[in-house]
């Protein structure tokens, strides 16, 4: 795809933290684009495997960040999207793969809409060991499909208003790895929430909705995500304590009533997972109170069980009393 001489700078900004048996495949994935422009930087959360020694031999095509584990991605994202020269920002895991013509189409939409602050892909599901899984992860996600405004771009629309607020407390369907976005809009934004271990993305996403910025979906898969089982089974209550964190935090800040209720449900299901999470933990006097707390937004068999099982365990099995759903 032809560029004009003009075309913007783009910053793929990487955060990883021992991933090294994916991260070579990413950086030749990343560094094979077919845009012109665009600058590498990895920021290294404190990996202790072989990913320094990977890094040194891509030598000046990377700018590398090292810095100590941070415990989540948001902290490198912010470093790397602060060290970034590009007017344009792409977000990318470590372990996914882009496709050659990413940037260059992401590109492209963007400087026939000018209007656009942040566009997300669709994006292929592999496995560990690069097996596909899904040709159209998106398929999936048909509910914010009816809020799409056509465009004069082929497989391009918008979003953008309550419409988008709306879905986005709804549902993440923004991949974070199929993301191209305005530096400037990030910052103004605050960047990534680095007290979140979970949501992070989407509630980056929801607060640049609220900012007034428009999303543009080019329907296509630019990407694969490469899904792992660790990256699905871990957790536990840090995670799902960061859900409940973006949840009332949004709750808090939300102005329409019809994203009032959206986060309010889903908190209130929040809470009881992450009281369930504390449960099978031992952490029972803060399960207890996770389940207090869903109980004050409303009573149903869930509810009922985990104040139920949860009373008794810490009568059973009485530890030291923790407060608060604060599980960073």
């Amino acid at each position: 795809m032809d560029m004009e001489p003009q075309s913007p700078l783009v910053s793929v900004v990487m955060a990883t933290y021992n991933d090294q048996a994916h991260l070579a495949e990413t950086l030749d994935s990343v560094l094979a684009q077919t845009y012109p422009k665009v600058q590498v930087i990895v920021v290294d959360d404190g990996s202790t495997d072989e990913t320094a020694r990977i890094l040194a031999r891509y030598g000046g095509r990377l700018t590398v960040i090292r810095q100590e584990n941070s415990g989540g991605p948001s902290r490198p994202r912010n470093r790397g999207i602060r060290q970034a020269q590009g007017e344009w920002v792409a977000i990318f895991d470590s372990d996914d793969l882009m496709l050659p013509e990413k940037l260059s189409r992401s590109v492209d939409v963007c400087r026939r809409l000018p209007a656009v602050d942040l566009l997300f892909t669709d994006f292929h599901v592999i496995d560990p060991h690069g097996a596909f899984l899904e040709d159209s992860h998106l398929s999936h996600y048909r509910r914010f499909r009816a809020f799409l405004q056509e465009t004069e771009v082929p497989g391009c629309h918008l979003l953008s208003g309550l419409d988008l607020q709306r879905e986005l407390a709804r549902a993440n369907f923004v991949g974070t790895s199929s993301v191209m976005v305005r530096r400037q809009a990030v910052l103004e934004a605050g960047g990534f929430d680095e007290t979140l271990l979970k949501s992070e993305d989407i509630d980056l996403w929801y607060r640049l909705a609220c900012a007034g910025a428009t999303f543009a979906f080019l329907d296509t898969p630019l990407h694969s995500y490469r899904r792992r089982p660790e990256s699905i089974s871990r957790g536990g209550s840090p995670r799902t304590g960061s859900t409940v964190r973006m949840l009332q935090k949004n709750l808090q800040t939300a102005r329409d009533q019809r994203v009032r209720r959206i986060f309010r449900e889903r908190l209130h299901f929040a809470l009881v997972t992450h009281g369930y999470c504390l449960r099978e933990e031992g952490r029972y006097e803060e399960a207890f109170r996770a389940y207090q707390a869903a109980a004050a937004m409303g009573y149903n068999l869930l509810v009922v069980k985990g104040l139920i099982r949860t009373g008794l365990l810490r009568w059973w099995a009485p530890g030291p009393a923790r407060t608060g759903l604060d599980d960073r």
